[in-house]
């Protein structure tokens, strides 16, 4: 009784009465809907159509509940992406991200999604249907690597969560894996890359994978056909000093000539970038609970040392530096 008072108050304390009460309406929402054996509904986010599936406890339940997902890194998209840019979106899981993505480059983007788990795949290409978007987001079932292959992808009880790297520092395994596994088709960006018009921003949330995916996107860096963005979520517990070493990979590409233009902190309470001297530009609280600083400039050393810090970064951007 405790526990369901104090997240009550938190929840009136960051969303107010109305957003306290829409909250729980929508949770019942989803309960009814779930007791009725509906496995899909369509609900309205950021102002496109989203199908969700209602026996996804993750990234479907989320947005169905909360309408929302991820402010800072929303924030962040709509301050570089414009009109007519092109996008590669890797791990696009049900549309969330390359729908928003695509309303932000409008009819004259593109964006391209490559996302491996069958049955996230196919609620993606509803979404892209059921939005119009057939002309401007092409859809690939393929995971991305940084090799042409097949290898095993472990499946998660939650959409999002699914991964090819389920070993994890402070757990052993990640501990939401159903323990059933596929194997699926995997390319190094390079490869996928080079028959395609420039790309100015990759987005990735590929669940510790993005050691191997930049690594892979680092010779197309070098050769110049590649200079955008690129944006990946941080998954510190699958980092190791050996074959997923991440600390390494960010070396190699800030001696390319990047540089960090965002980094958003995992939770501002832990004070990981403050303790550092930076400040942020805009804090945005994402839960009850979880409130993250979107900060600028920081410096490659400081980035170096929290990547593998777990609690302390949430989102990385990176730019090339003008020359």
């Amino acid at each position: 009784m405790l526990p369901m008072l104090s997240g009550i108050t938190r929840s009136l304390r960051c969303k107010g009465l109305r957003g306290t009460a829409r909250l729980a309406r929508n949770t019942c929402l989803w309960n009814a809907m779930r007791m009725a054996r509906r496995r899909l509904a369509t609900i309205e986010v950021h102002g496109y159509k989203l199908t969700v599936d209602l026996n996804d406890p993750g990234l479907s339940r989320q947005l169905f509940i909360y309408g929302d997902r991820e402010r800072a890194l929303g924030y962040i998209l709509r301050r570089i992406l414009s009109e007519g840019m092109r996008v590669l979106d890797v791990g696009g899981n049900i549309g969330y991200y390359p729908l928003m993505e695509s309303m932000l480059v409008g009819p004259r983007g593109t964006v391209h999604v490559l996302e491996p788990f069958p049955p996230n795949f196919e609620l993606l290409g509803r979404n892209v249907r059921l939005n119009g978007r057939q002309d401007t987001i092409h859809c690939h079932r393929v995971a991305a690597l940084d090799r042409v292959g097949r290898q095993p992808f472990f499946i998660s009880q939650a959409s999002n969560l699914g991964t090819m790297f389920p070993a994890t520092s402070d757990t052993g395994t990640a501990l939401d894996l159903t323990g059933d596994a596929i194997k699926v088709p995997t390319v190094d960006l390079d490869t996928f890359l080079k028959p395609l018009e420039k790309i100015d921003l990759v987005r990735m949330d590929p669940e510790g994978a993005e050691v191997a995916i930049i690594r892979g996107l680092l010779p197309s860096i070098r050769a110049g056909r590649f200079n955008g963005r690129v944006i990946t979520e941080i998954h510190a517990s699958r980092y190791d000093e050996t074959t997923n070493n991440f600390r390494a990979v960010l070396s190699d590409v800030f001696a390319l000539g990047y540089r960090a233009e965002f980094v958003t902190s995992d939770n501002e309470q832990a004070g990981h970038f403050r303790d550092r001297g930076y400040r942020p530009e805009v804090c945005l609280q994402e839960s009850n609970t979880v409130s993250r600083g979107i900060y600028t400039d920081v410096k490659a050393r400081d980035v170096i040392d929290l990547v593998g810090e777990i609690g302390a970064m949430r989102d990385l951007v990176l730019v090339k530096s003008a020359a």
